[in-house]
């Protein structure tokens, strides 16, 4: 099993300073192995966890992100929260995560800045289903990808 994923670090909420512009040089793509039972040594899954963007704008690097996790055609795309920083950015959230491409399904959950926003999480709902992202609000969703049944 391979599980690979994009970190994005902002220089604002981690501590450290990244250099401006940011691109592809301030994202590392980090390639994990993890054994799941019941799963084939030789079947592979690829996930694609991102987290606190903090969008203020739909800029080259998101689109250098998007181009990314879909180059790594990922069964599966997780969104960790942290995705908007004020309600005003709400309509970032479909135009970001509707360009994503999965086999499997993107899923997100809700960060901190997500109520802190103040946007209302109906609201937020709405905008992923939209993308064609479930956002998973103290529930969980089973997945079958190739007779692998994952929770």
């Amino acid at each position: 099993m391979l599980l690979a994923w994009l970190e994005w670090h902002c220089s604002m909420w981690c501590g450290t300073k990244l250099k401006k512009p940011f691109t592809m040089n301030n994202l590392e793509v980090v390639q994990q192995k993890v054994e799941i039972n019941g799963c084939s040594p030789s079947k592979s899954i690829n996930i694609v966890q991102l987290s606190d963007l903090h969008f203020g704008k739909m800029e080259k690097i998101h689109e250098e992100i998007i181009g990314e996790i879909n180059r790594l055609r990922p069964n599966l795309v997780f969104i960790t929260g942290d995705i908007i920083t004020s309600g005003k950015k709400l309509p970032l959230i479909y135009e970001f995560v509707s360009q994503i491409k999965s086999l499997n399904g993107v899923f997100s959950v809700l960060g901190n800045w997500e109520y802190w926003s103040h946007v209302g999480i109906s609201n937020v709902k709405q905008m992923y289903e939209k993308a064609e992202c479930m956002l998973l609000i103290n529930q969980k969703k089973d997945v079958l990808i190739d007779g692998i049944k994952l929770s």
